[in-house]
């Protein structure tokens, strides 16, 4: 509620006393107040009708009434809000003043106005926040007009707040947010979407070549490089673009929701294939995207039941022909998803931070199927290489848990060709190295 004034009428209809707030919220001086009729302040159109209802609160005939009416400050300006009139009668019932509340609302609506403001805006950087840009890009599609979207995340911004303070981290964000505001079109939104990320709207845009120009623009406001506290910084930014046209995009929350993910999946992608060039969404790279997420999702469940088979594939040495060992390799047949080819999720799996336990869970039944054979007297001499990933040599503990599996299996590893001892991370390791796993296959 806001600023409420009370005031205590005679039954001549004129005030007998009002307290303090009544000249602020009726915009009129006390004295002014004191000297006439209440309902000289009342609006004129109002006049009659709040004038007849007095009268019979005055009365006597209702002890109280509630109703919305309108008053005239003296500059003129028309204010309205909620008047409570409550009769007080004396010992013997007679009427004898009425006391008048009256609710200042239009603070009120000032306050909530600064709120939403609040709301809109981004703290650190003072640019739309992620609601207000929301609500400008709602009110466009609602209102028939199609807009731009350029979706813009700062490249290795983690390695400047590690190196050099979260305070430095947000003085970069903020010279970002300028350096954005600067190049994009006066009419555009430029928006603080979280963390090092950020949206620029751009009302008016009709077609994919204008939103591209727009994320063009942005990226080349980066070829310089950005000073912030004594650090010169090169910075780097991927960009997603979209065009979100009121007739492709329902104008509902739901339809915003859509427009920005489209641009969000395109900065990934552009950040994924580090392109130095904005990319425009497209089908094509929304069903790329929706293939990822559900081979991912499929992969997780997978390696928790332990979905993934080995086959071996036998390694002949060119110059003498003879039988060498043998390659495991992973593979996969999902329920849902069919048979999936390795480079595809292997690729997944490093993507994910999967890899690590895909090439554990496949060395262990290598292991255990090499043990099996050893012990029915079966190649004995058999000698079982892999391929690791990249994503798997970054596993400080690699060869002590290989060594582990070998003694657990009681697996002698060896130097000879397919072996990880020839790796020089494995030599460097100096710990034995397993004789089974996976990485990205041959096929």
């Amino acid at each position: 509620m806001g600023v409420v004034a009370i005031g205590v009428l005679g039954l001549d209809g004129r005030w007998a006393r009002v307290d303090e707030n009544f000249g602020d919220v009726l915009g009129r001086p006390r004295e002014w107040l004191l000297a006439r009729p209440a309902t000289a302040v009342v609006h004129p159109e109002d006049r009659a009708v709040v004038e007849a209802m007095l009268g019979r609160v005055l009365r006597g005939e209702i002890a109280d009434r509630r109703w919305q009416i309108r008053w005239v400050t003296a500059r003129g300006v028309v204010r309205s809000g909620p008047v409570t009139v409550v009769l007080l009668r004396s010992a013997h019932g007679a009427p004898q003043q009425a006391v008048v509340v009256v609710e200042n609302l239009e603070r009120c609506h000032r306050v909530l106005a600064d709120l939403h403001d609040a709301a809109s805006r981004d703290d650190l950087t003072g640019l739309q926040s992620r609601a207000g840009a929301y609500s400008r890009l709602r009110s466009w599609l609602e209102a028939g007009r199609g807009a731009g979207l350029v979706f813009c995340d700062v490249d290795r911004f983690k390695i400047v707040n590690d190196a050099l303070g979260h305070w430095v981290g947000d003085l970069l964000l903020i010279a970002v947010g300028e350096r954005l505001v600067g190049a994009a079109p006066p009419e555009a939104v430029v928006a603080r979407m979280g963390g090092d990320e950020f949206l620029i709207a751009v009302p008016g845009c009709t077609t994919d070549a204008a939103v591209v120009a727009v994320a063009t623009r942005i990226q080349e406001a980066f070829a310089e490089p950005v000073s912030v506290e004594r650090h010169v910084l090169a910075v780097s930014v991927a960009l997603g673009a979209v065009l979100a046209a009121p007739e492709t995009v329902d104008g509902g929350r739901g339809g915003v929701d859509v427009a920005v993910c489209h641009a969000d999946i395109a900065m990934y992608e552009a950040k994924r294939a580090s392109s130095t060039v904005p990319l425009l969404y497209t089908e094509t790279i929304g069903a790329r995207i929706q293939r990822r997420q559900q081979v991912e999702t499929a992969l997780r469940a997978a390696l928790a039941t332990r979905q993934l088979t080995i086959v071996y594939q036998p390694v002949i040495y060119l110059g003498t022909g003879r039988w060498g060992g043998a390659e495991v390799l992973a593979r996969w047949d999902d329920e849902v998803l069919g048979v999936v080819d390795p480079e595809e999720f292997i690729a997944v799996a490093e993507d994910a931070g999967l890899i690590c336990e895909l090439t554990q869970q496949v060395a262990q039944q290598a292991c255990a199927d090499l043990e099996a054979w050893h012990t029915e007297g079966l190649a004995t001499e058999l000698r079982l290489g892999f391929n690791i990933s990249a994503g798997d040599l970054t596993d400080a503990s690699l060869v002590s848990w290989f060594g582990a599996l070998l003694d657990q299996h009681t697996i002698a590893a060896n130097a000879g060709p397919g072996s990880h001892r020839n790796h020089p991370a494995a030599r460097r390791a100096g710990h034995r190295a397993g004789p089974a796993g996976t990485g990205r296959p041959r096929r």
